[in-house]
């Protein structure tokens, strides 16, 4: 059985969640926090969480945010300066650029990819495997897909 948490979650996480269950893949968990024995650089315990996992076969899913975002967001900060009759300037169209990529999340944004590589990194370091899909790929059953793989591959 799939273990939900009960925060707020995205439609993604859900859907993978249903995909997991639909094919009985046991033993998954939401937001399951890991390297708690690991310290932040001003010495308190991580509170890293991957979206899915198996504790069990230290297999991991994060399901990236954000990812679709690029043109979309070009177009919208076009639409709010004028549309294509007005010629913005180069610092109008990166500041409107900037806020709406800020709104999308935190994976998008320099720090937050950082971040991200830092918390993957770690949980390679303790032994994790950790497959990261866009939410395309939750959609197109291409990650599920992808975890079935790795899961036989050491069966």
């Amino acid at each position: 059985m799939v273990k939900l948490d009960s925060h707020k979650k995205s439609t993604l996480h859900l859907m993978f969640g249903a995909q997991l269950t639909v094919r009985n893949m046991n033993g998954w968990v939401e937001e399951h926090r890991f390297a708690k024995s690991l310290k932040t650089p001003t010495g308190r315990p991580r509170q890293w969480r991957f979206d899915w996992c198996n504790p069990e076969r230290m297999i991991a899913v994060e399901i990236e945010g954000g990812t679709a975002g690029g043109v979309w967001a070009w177009k919208k900060a076009r639409s709010i300066l004028g549309g294509s009759k007005q010629r913005a300037t180069h610092d109008e169209l990166w500041g409107t650029l900037q806020s709406i990529t800020g709104a999308m999340g935190r994976h998008v944004s320099a720090q937050g990819f950082e971040n991200d590589c830092i918390k993957y990194n770690a949980a390679a370091q303790l032994g994790w495997t950790v497959l990261r899909g866009t939410g395309a790929m939750v959609k197109n059953l291409a990650l599920i897909e992808q975890v079935k793989a790795v899961i036989a591959s050491r069966s």
